[in-house]
């Protein structure tokens, strides 16, 4: 390293032209630095939300989120899938190791995703949206306005987001809160069945209908003219225009369905300050500067708010920029007021102006270069490479403080010059190197710290590492330049060596001879010094008695993991029970409004009620129970007390569900994850681990996902029923679905908006009465059965004609023959009567031929016999025409019957003919969902969680005082004492789980830190047990270290254990300079004690000098003066400042006590070999204290 110095000197115009160089890079690199909040974070997780429309939370779990589930699961590299489902929404959270490479892990999860598109529900499309900090918003705006949503919408759209969009580094802007539309066709069933419409064709129909068709291209005129089929839908009217197939022939569709544009349902509520509005989210892009882009769209708001119109007006949700401003302006005063109080120290300790200034200059030339480094390496200006820059402005000034106080020491004994510069930077120069390289080495093992701590203080270590670095570099080069042109030599004095060289020095001349007369404070430290030598034993107990305090303050420490980060931002976060609707959730959220508005020391609020599954940060989707509310504190506001007044006054409202305060920047939830496969056994763990944390002292809002219940219909489908009418379970659901919200059939852009169209078979139902009574449709199997049933009815007129027809048959046929009967009989009564008379005739004529001739004569004829006999046989005539006449108009009647008879068949016939025809067409009579199905209202768990496949439910809980360590080590007592039934487990997550992994890793590195520090000074000192001398500095470094967390009431958290790993680099510096200079006096001859004394003595000043140095440039922050960057700066401050107390004192006694019995061990070795003839090297005869008493007397 001293080659490098004699070089400088050698070229001091160009290290003098290189400084400018590195001073206008530095300002140039600052200047291009972007700023942001933290480190741009790529967290190796994705969540994969998929929406399900009106789907229960067992029926997402069973079609969504165990499908997904087990597609993420074979993603290499993939270490952890949880899921939640919810009531239509499915959130999969997929996690990874850092490093292992996020974007071929989320290029393979979405390949898997898609992968299994074609098994899930038609209407589920999953989106991958991955954990990237770019994504969160760099501002927020709610808009509100006098005009409605859907106006104020447009315009926002149109005007504000068009143009933002243009903004450099701005990547998208989006705006939230819009009353979306969409197409609404609801069937009107009587036209329906009149036209002979099939209802299931008409998503088939709507999709044919809705493209135009590109068919090519045709060569015309030496032109290609493009060939389109068809047209787009772009309207209702050309929707309810669409023809489909009826049963006489094609009908529009407006005959049998309503087609209008609604508003979708909506699912949040935005207001800004108690007003209804719209917000406006712009996130930048991955290069963009925070603060640059926030400032542009500031600039550009008023104006284009003004185009909007309406009388709207903005409000800031939350914005960045000033937060990262506030925190770069306060860490710079706190750097600069730092910067000042160790110049002070300087300037009291050297007593010299010149030498004073060119320390200093040492402080902005490292912190430049150190801005170089980050502007190289694409780092960004961040609360935690700022943080890490004003901490390195005490360090940075050390090594510098080192060599000119050895300069000036040379300066002093009459030396000066290059080569008594040289010699001087000679002396210091490796040990110099050495504290540096130990301190920059303590952050190596930052690199075994994976997680979110290792992400967010890497660049933290690689910022101070480059400052320290830079400062090594600068005290051996510049410095030794700037002291050759400013540091004069005393006039008179040591003239004949002030032009020498230095080959006295490098002849071994002894140091001694050229050390000045003792100070004031050497004075003041020396009896003490000598004290301590001369009793060994009682400080080694002394020591001993304080490490023991050390180790029992411990227990006493509270534990944190980040910390507050001191916004001034709160979010009232607001649940109520679950199934409450959002209308509910609404007006509660409005009792907080209220309170919240009543509060001096807001100065803006935006409520969020509801959530939109379209838009997810980080995995989260709020239900319509729940509601937040950002709210905005005046400049300077504590909002941990502001915190607290809101929630003592939020609590005390009454119907508003649970209610708790929390700040942006942090989630300091403890939680417990209880996992088992039984549903019941899971419940019944997860209210014992809830009573139980509940019982935490200090615990509050404590809450478990399982104990949200909510009520809804659940319609239980008697498949034997459904099977009667040909319906399964889907058909059932299919036909539910569509009479109570529609289905989706596809898309159509109206107005440069798309919208969705939804297919209602319907009036939409309201009531459970009327669900019960719904019309399922007609099945193939009703239709066949109704058919059949026709069919079965003809056939058996048929048969009851056929049946009559024969029995008139029959009838007429009895008739008959009685009337043939009854003739006959008459005819056989005639036969007999004439066969009678003509028997009397014949006798009387036999009687008259016996008689003998002549005996019978011929009476006289009587004419009025004659007569009468004429009219007699007239009568009989008349009669026998009048027995015709009847006989004629009885054939006539009997006639005319059967030919009614025959028209009454052949009518009957034909009925029946048309009959069997209608038969082949009949139509069913619709069932009711009630005849196949039972609706009741049944209770059902808000959301089911699972991780890693198992049913898992998560108990959270606030603590209300920041110890997490101690609230954790009591959960854990409390854990083991519970009985939780068999097969559930319980294990830490949350802020509980990140803390205990951080310090475990933190310790490790800790360890490492301490073996390479061990390893540099093995390399040093070449030994390996003067190193170990050194390392007693450490534990006594915690002991001022915890000692003053515990006076201040800091917590331990990860800054503290940041400043701790710093501690161990730091503290072994003071004692490797005052180690090396020992050993260089014991190299030039001097005795163990002469060289403790004389090295101690003349290593007093730079040792104090640089530890008040670091302790006052780091005590603006320890004190927290501006509060910047207050999570990271004052707890490190703190535990540094304390460290280096308690470090210093014990390295300026212990150190020297220890070292003199270590070399007094090792010669009385020596002596053991040289008295068995083996003398050992370096052999010196000497006292072993009464040298110390008269050394520099």
């Amino acid at each position: 390293m001293t080659r490098l110095t004699k070089l400088s000197l050698a070229n001091r115009t160009v290290v003098l032209l290189v400084c400018a160089i590195l001073i206008g890079l530095g300002f140039f690199a600052t200047g291009s630095l972007k700023q942001e909040l933290i480190p741009s974070i790529e967290t190796p997780a994705a969540t994969i939300v998929a929406v399900q429309p009106g789907a229960a939370p067992e029926v997402v779990e069973r079609e969504v989120s165990r499908p997904i589930e087990d597609a993420a699961k074979a993603v290499s590299g993939v270490t952890r899938v949880t899921s939640r489902s919810a009531s239509a929404i499915s959130t999969v959270r997929v996690e990874w190791e850092f490093g292992t490479g996020s974007e071929k892990v989320l290029s393979d999860l979405r390949s898997a995703v898609d992968g299994i598109q074609s098994s899930l529900p038609s209407d589920v499309t999953p989106r991958v949206v991955a954990g990237r900090f770019d994504d969160v918003p760099i501002i927020a705006l709610a808009v509100s306005s006098s005009e409605d949503k859907g106006t104020l919408s447009r315009k926002l759209k149109e005007i504000v987001a068009a143009k933002l969009k243009t903004l450099p580094g701005v990547r998208d802007v989006v705006v939230a809160g819009d009353e979306k539309q969409q197409v609404i066709i609801t069937l009107r069933p009587a036209d329906v069945d009149r036209l002979g419409v099939e209802p299931s064709t008409l998503g088939q129909v709507f999709a044919a209908s809705g493209i135009a068709v590109p068919a090519g291209s045709l060569p015309s005129g030496g032109t290609t003219l493009d060939v389109e089929v068809g047209k787009t839908l772009g309207s209702t009217d050309e929707i309810a225009a669409i023809q489909v197939q009826g049963t006489d022939g094609p009908v529009a569709l407006r005959d049998i369905a309503d087609v209008t544009m609604v508003p979708v349902d909506t699912t949040s509520i935005s207001r800004a300050n108690g007003k209804p509005s719209l917000t406006i989210a712009v996130t930048k892009e991955q290069s963009g500067n925070t603060v640059a882009v926030s400032q542009a769209v500031r600039h550009e708001l008023p104006a284009l708010i003004a185009r909007v119109g309406g009388g709207a007006k903005e409000s800031v949700v939350f914005d960045q920029a000033p937060y990262i401003e506030d925190s770069i302006h306060d860490l710079t005063v706190e750097g600069l007021l730092g910067l000042f109080f160790a110049v002070i120290v300087i300037l009291i300790f050297l007593a010299s102006v010149r030498s004073t200034v060119i320390t200093a200059i040492s402080i902005p030339l490292s912190l430049l270069i150190a801005m170089i480094g980050l502007w190289t390496g694409s780092y960004t200006l961040n609360i935690l490479t700022l943080g890490a820059l004003t901490v390195a402005i005490g360090r940075v000034v050390d090594d510098s403080i080192v060599v000119i106080e050895n300069i000036k020491r040379h300066q002093g004994l009459g030396e000066f010059g290059p080569a008594s510069i040289i010699r001087a930077v000679r002396e210091v120069a490796g040990a110099v190197t050495s504290s540096t390289l130990t301190t920059v080495a303590v952050f190596l093992p930052i690199g075994l710290v994976s997680g979110q701590t290792g992400e967010l203080f890497r660049p933290f270590a690689i910022t101070v590492t480059i400052a320290l670095l830079a400062s090594l570099f600068v005290a051996l080069t510049v410095v030794p330049v700037l002291a050759s042109w400013f540091m004069r030599r005393r006039n008179g004095v040591g003239a004949s060596a002030a032009e020498g060289d230095d080959t006295a020095y490098e002849a071994g001349m002894p140091s001694a001879s050229h050390e000045s007369p003792q100070t004031a404070l050497q004075r003041a430290y020396l009896p003490s010094l000598r004290w301590a030598l001369g009793h060994r034993a009682v400080t080694l107990v002394l020591a001993a008695l304080v490490f023991i305090a050390t180790v029992g303050l411990a227990p006493r420490l509270k534990t944190d993991f980040l910390g507050s980060m001191g916004a001034t931002t709160l979010r009232v976060v607001q649940e109520m029970p679950a199934g409450t609707a959002l209308e509910q959730t609404d007006a509660a959220a409005k009792q907080l409004e209220k309170v919240v508005a009543a509060e001096a020391t807001v100065v803006s609020y935006t409520t969020t009620v509801g959530g939109d599954p379209s838009r997810v940060f980080f995995g989260t989707v709020a239900g319509p129970n729940q509601s937040s509310i950002s709210v905005t504190l005046q400049s300077g506001a504590d909002g941990t007390v502001v915190g607290d007044r809101l929630r003592a006054a939020l609590t005390a409202l009454t119907g508003v569900g649970t209610v708790e305060v929390v700040s942006t920047q942090a989630n300091s939830d403890v939680a417990l994850v209880v996992e088992g496969s039984d549903p019941e056994s899971l419940r019944k763990g997860s209210d014992q681990v809830a009573e139980m944390l509940a019982t935490v002292p200090g615990m509050r809002n404590v809450r478990t996902d399982l104990t949200n219940a909510k009520t809804m219909l659940k319609v239980s489908v008697d498949p034997v029923a459904a099977a009667g009418v040909g319906m399964v379970q889907a058909q059932i659901g299919q036909a539910v679905t569509q009479a109570v919200k529609g289905t989706k059939v596809g898309t159509v852009t109206i107005a440069d908006t798309t919208v969705d169209v939804v297919l209602r078979s319907r009036t939409p139902v309201t009531t459970i009465d009327g669900l019960r009574t719904l019309p399922l449709p007609i099945t193939q199997k009703q239709t066949i059965d109704a058919r059949k049933a026709a069919g079965t009815a003809v056939e058996d007129d048929q048969k009851a004609m056929q049946k009559k027809a024969q029995a008139d048959q029959d009838a007429a046929l009895a008739d008959q023959l009685a009337g043939l009967r009854e003739s006959r009989t008459k005819v056989s009564q005639t036969i007999s009567t004439l066969t009678s008379q003509v028997s009397a005739l014949t006798a009387q004529l036999a009687q008259l031929a016996s008689l003998p001739p002549g005996t019978v004569t011929t009476p006289p004829t009587d004419p009025i016999a004659a007569l009468k006999a004429q009219i007699a046989q007239l009568q009989k005539s008349i009669e026998s025409a009048k027995a015709q006449l009847s006989a004629t108009d009885t054939s006539i009647q009997k006639l005319l019957d059967s030919k009614a008879k025959t028209a009454k068949a052949r009518a009957d016939s034909e009925a029946l003919s048309q009959a069997a025809k209608d038969a082949q067409t009949a139509k069913a009579t619709p069932v009711l969902l009630d005849d196949v199905a039972d609706v009741t209202e049944v209770s059902s768990p808000a959301s089911i969680g699972r991780v890693d496949g198992a049913r898992a439910a998560t108990v959270t809980g606030t603590p209300q005082a920041g110890d997490v360590g101690g609230v954790t080590s009591t959960i854990q007592t409390k854990l083991a004492a519970l009985s939780l039934p068999e097969g559930v487990t319980v294990r830490l997550a949350g802020v509980s789980q990140a803390q205990r992994e951080s310090f475990a890793q933190l310790g490790v590195a800790m360890l490492a830190a301490i073996a390479i520090v061990y390893l540099i000074m093995v390399a040093t000192f070449r030994s390996l047990l003067q190193p170990l001398i050194l390392l007693v500095s450490v534990p006594f470094a915690a002991t001022g270290a915890l000692g003053l967390l515990l006076l201040t009431g800091t917590a331990l958290g990860i800054p503290a254990m940041i400043g701790l790993l710093m501690l161990i680099g730091i503290v072994v510096t003071n004692a490797i300079v005052l180690i090396d200079l020992i050993n260089q006096y014991r190299e030039s001859g001097s005795g163990i004690g002469d060289s403790i004394v004389n090295g101690a003595r003349l290593r007093l000043r730079p040792i104090i000098m640089t530890a008040l140095a670091t302790i006052f440039a780091l005590l603006p922050m320890g004190l927290g003066v501006t509060g910047g960057g207050i999570f990271i700066s004052k707890p490190l401050a703190i535990v540094v400042i304390g460290g280096l107390v308690s470090s210093t004192i014990l390295t300026l006694i212990l150190v020297p006590v220890l070292y003199d019995l270590v070399e007094r061990t090792r010669e009385r070795v020596r002596r053991r070999r040289s008295a068995d003839g083996d003398p050992g090297p370096g052999l010196t005869s000497e006292p072993e204290v009464a040298e110390t008493a008269t050394a520099t007397a």
